[in-house]
């Protein structure tokens, strides 16, 4: 019984050692699924930079003009 619970507290004390990999995936579409994330990231960088800059706004002025009294 004792030796059991040793195992037992061994495969938990490792479990955190083994990081987030399942075994369905290799390390090609590990690879592939990095790449795209980094991809994508890229891709909304035009986005982010808009924002910051405050050029993604509508503009709120009228195409009308407007008369001088």
């Amino acid at each position: 019984m004792k030796k059991a619970l040793y195992v037992m507290a061994l495969c938990m004390g490792l479990l955190p050692l083994t990081g987030c990999m399942t075994l369905t995936d290799t390390p090609n579409e590990n690879s592939v699924r990095m790449q795209h994330a980094i991809y994508t990231t890229w891709l909304q960088l035009p986005d982010d930079t808009e924002h910051i800059f405050f050029t993604d706004r509508p503009m709120w002025l009228t195409r009308i003009p407007v008369p001088n009294d």
